[in-house]
């Protein structure tokens, strides 16, 4: 086991509530307190970049590193997990643009985006940001309680159910949903 020191602010604690890789190998980091997004270069070990979000005291619970850094809309997206404010940064001028609605968990090969909007329903967002698919979970939405969105190999979305203790995946091919009940009582599945 390897670690690697990344600094947080001086004034708050510097711990992460997200990771997520992009096409280069760089882990792409939701520095939670701190407010920032880190670019930790996995083959140097080292930080190759840190960009404050422009909202003080921002809680940046999620960040989504498209794979493809060419991506129409920017290559990077975080939120905000407080207000729920949304910017997507432009790492090479460190540019945040805010983002009106946006709840992004993750990017797909296509670049897609892929987001929870309320307990019950994964929003899928084209590039473009204009056009959207909705995708309802089996679960009855006052007892849904889904999180951390996942990809899978074949570009499959997984989920936690915290609330009702399943598993989810959205079929992206077909846009059906399951649900997989785990057996475990009080199991709170999150990622």
């Amino acid at each position: 086991i390897e670690e690697y020191p990344v600094p947080g602010r001086d004034d708050r604690p510097g711990g992460f509530h997200s990771a997520r890789w992009d096409k280069d190998g760089n882990l792409w980091l939701g520095q939670l307190w701190s407010g920032r997004v880190v670019r930790f270069d996995v083959k140097q070990g080292k930080v190759t970049g840190s960009w404050q979000l422009p909202l003080d005291w921002s809680r940046t619970g999620t960040v989504v590193a498209c794979q493809y850094v060419n991506h129409p809309d920017g290559p990077v997206w975080t939120r905000d997990a407080l207000l729920g404010s949304a910017w997507k940064l432009n790492p090479d001028t460190g540019a945040f643009t805010q983002v009106r609605g946006a709840r992004w968990n993750l990017c797909d090969r296509e670049g897609n985006l892929y987001g929870l909007v309320g307990r019950g329903v994964i929003r899928k967002t084209e590039p473009g940001l204009k056009k959207f698919t909705e995708y309802h979970t089996p679960t009855p939405s006052a007892l849904a309680n889904e999180n951390r969105l996942n990809l899978d190999s074949a570009g499959n979305v997984w989920y936690g159910d915290w609330e009702s203790r399943h598993i989810g995946l959205l079929d992206t091919h077909t846009g059906k949903v399951a649900e997989f009940l785990i057996p475990t009582p009080l199991s709170l599945a999150y990622n």
